[in-house]
């Protein structure tokens, strides 16, 4: 299962982190996995090579892991937020339609 954390403080969304492989199917044929690291590596394009804002990022691919963390000078920035709350809505959609695979939650 792969488990979804959203960070938030003062209703704006600070980054999230995505753990674990979600067991829908062998590695290479996992559309879920597929699903979720295309949201996240689309997010994470986005507050990186468009817009260009200061973050943190983790990535291993092996054991099922992916974190972005906006810095703090960057969390008021309107188009980041649209791109975070976008990953967001998005992984609650994959979460409600594939719940026996995808745990999302929000934390702040």
């Amino acid at each position: 299962m792969t488990q979804i954390t959203v960070f938030k403080e003062k209703g704006k969304i600070l980054g999230f982190e995505c753990k674990g492989h979600s067991g829908y199917a062998e590695s290479g044929a996992d559309i879920i996995c597929a699903a979720i690291s295309t949201l996240a590596g689309s997010c994470h394009l986005g507050i990186s090579k468009v817009l260009g804002l200061a973050h943190t990022f983790e990535i291993d691919e092996e054991v099922g892991y992916f974190k972005l963390m906006l810095k703090p000078e960057s969390v008021q920035n309107q188009p980041a937020q649209v791109l975070l709350q976008t990953f967001a809505q998005s992984a609650q959609e994959l979460a409600d339609s594939h719940k026996k695979f995808i745990k999302l939650k929000q934390e702040g």
